[in-house]
């Protein structure tokens, strides 16, 4: 078994998984944060520090996937899942902040879109084969919570892979959400998670991600507060430009409130279910992209702590 993230795959498989990319959506409201995370994993040959394989591939070599896999994600405690549509939700945050050359210079002839979430072509499939649903199931914090998460990824047929922080998080309190997958293809989504629970600010799970190989990350949030993000820049995420540029006040002061936005009626709906109905022109929404963590050149050294985002 081989995976530089926290993927758990049987002991037997010879490959690793890598995740590529990772999205969150963040809403806070009334105390609680609403925590979405979607990734897109390949299934790929083990490789060096430089992104070679370690062994040569013959021209008739064939990548199989395992029969099943988990993604183990930490969460804090009395995490509980959230009943948000999610369907759409992270393609529709996608589109609107990511707006068609056409629609951001107001343009009457042009493709609508041309990149997909994931950098692939409109013309062709960029995620992988059809999934069936993850299953998900819940470890609330014990003392045995490590244990009983590696029992049931072993009754499952997987293991974790080594250097994983179970214990650093157990440690801290926190428990676990853990999402089998059966019969995944070579490459595909993983999740929607969608959780909720009670916190007065953005906290995401950042240092147990980073250990997923080269990856890019988009980072959404909705809040009814307004946030201390001074210090998002220490994690490298930046502003999404083409949504800067669309909204002067975003440019400004690193969010817009939501009433200044187009929402599409999927999006609309969320938010007011996230934010209790309150009034969009009191509801604040950022949004961030890092990529390339641990590219060549590039360490998530400086990913010692968790993402977390106060109010001001």
């Amino acid at each position: 078994m081989s995976a530089h993230s926290q993927v758990a795959l049987p002991p037997d498989y010879p490959h690793q998984c890598h995740l590529t990319h990772l999205e969150t959506f963040i809403a806070l409201s009334g105390g609680k944060q609403t925590f979405i995370l979607e990734a897109k994993y390949e299934l790929e040959t083990k490789k060096d520090t430089y992104g070679r394989p370690l062994v040569p591939e013959s021209e008739d070599f064939v990548l199989d996937p395992p029969k099943n896999l988990a993604w183990v994600v930490p969460a804090p405690d009395n995490s509980r899942r959230s009943e948000i549509e999610t369907d759409s939700l992270m393609k529709d945050l996608f589109n609107l902040t990511h707006p068609s050359t056409k629609e951001k210079y107001k343009l009457r002839t042009g493709r609508p879109r041309g990149i997909t979430r994931f950098g692939g072509s409109i013309f062709g499939d960029s995620v992988g084969g059809e999934m069936d649903g993850i299953e998900w199931n819940e470890f609330q914090p014990t003392v045995s919570i490590v244990d009983d998460v590696i029992q049931y990824l072993k009754e499952k047929g997987l293991v974790m892979p080594e250097g994983s922080l179970l214990e650093d998080y157990a440690q801290r309190g926190w428990g676990f959400w853990v999402g089998v997958q059966e019969d995944p293809p070579i490459a595909g989504l993983l999740g929607p998670l969608a959780i909720e629970f009670e916190s007065e600010g953005a906290t995401f799970p950042l240092r147990f991600q980073s250990q997923a190989g080269e990856f890019t990350l988009s980072v959404y949030l909705l809040s009814d507060t307004i946030l201390d993000h001074r210090s998002i820049s220490q994690w490298d995420l930046r502003g999404i430009n083409a949504w800067e540029n669309l909204h002067r006040e975003a440019w400004f002061r690193g969010y817009t409130a939501a009433s200044d936005m187009v929402l599409p009626e999927t999006l609309s709906s969320n938010f007011a279910e996230l934010t209790q109905n309150q009034p969009l022109d009191q509801i604040s929404f950022y949004a961030w992209e890092g990529k390339d963590y641990n590219g060549y050149g590039r360490t998530t050294e400086k990913f010692k702590q968790d993402l977390q985002i106060l109010a001001k």
